[in-house]
């Protein structure tokens, strides 16, 4: 569960800053947040922490300035078939650290204990944001391990690859009464959720919302009301020609 005073703390601050200091110089971080680029050295280098009224006027800042959306920029390509490379955002530590903290401000002060990752390429989000919200992460499976572990099942029909896919998570992972967050690198569809809330359902727990970092299509939205999933939050919607 996040609190909100946490996400005002030193500690915030300084990450973000640490965050952001992968996709900004030093001089460009002084001249955009007004603070010597010294002082915000021995930030990152935890030589010294701001007191909580300064640390509050950074995190304003950055988030006046839009300097995660800024960073979001500087790190996302489309390849010459116009798909989002999003191995470029999955593989970046900073860059996921920041969207930790965005599904941290997402979560708020709900009680979401297990963040799940699907694909499971979306692993590296789900664990580093798990950090920022104290929670579990898991991830979908394409197909079950050679574990001791049972595994839920579910199918979907998916019109990109042409051909009926499996989803699989560890039983053991999640029980009745957890409130889960899904993450996604790219939300296009839902197809795949058909076979996420059946599993979901049949262990007993809830769905309590949908992040995605991009959404390069509306398709899903004439069919979200269907779930009851009244949570969605879309980092950066890309428009298509």
């Amino acid at each position: 569960m996040v609190r909100i005073g946490r996400l005002e703390s030193p500690y915030v601050s300084i990450r973000l800053l640490s965050s952001l200091k992968g996709f900004f110089t030093f001089k460009e971080l002084e001249d955009m947040l007004g603070i010597p680029y010294q002082v915000i050295w021995r930030y990152i280098s935890l030589k010294n922490t701001p007191e909580k009224p300064t640390a509050r006027k950074i995190i304003s800042k950055i988030e006046e300035l839009r300097l995660i959306e800024r960073a979001f920029d500087r790190i996302l390509r489309t390849n010459a078939y116009g798909y989002v490379e999003t191995w470029r955002l999955l593989t970046s530590f900073k860059f996921l650290d920041l969207m930790g903290y965005i599904i941290s401000k997402f979560v708020g002060e709900e009680d979401v204990n297990i963040i799940l990752a699907h694909p499971s390429a979306v692993s590296p989000l789900a664990i580093i944001s798990s950090d920022w919200i104290s929670s579990k992460a898991v991830s979908t499976l394409d197909y079950p391990g050679l574990t001791v572990d049972a595994f839920a099942r579910g199918s979907y029909v998916s019109h990109d690859k042409g051909r009926i896919m499996d989803v699989f998570i560890p039983r053991s992972s999640i029980n009745r009464g957890d409130k889960i967050i899904l993450v996604k690198d790219v939300l296009n569809n839902l197809e795949s959720i058909d076979a996420i809330m059946r599993i979901i359902d049949e262990v007993g727990s809830e769905l309590w919302g949908i992040f995605s970092i991009v959404s390069v299509s509306d398709k899903w939205l004439d069919n979200i009301k269907k779930y009851g999933i009244g949570r969605i939050s879309i980092f950066k919607i890309l428009e298509t020609a």
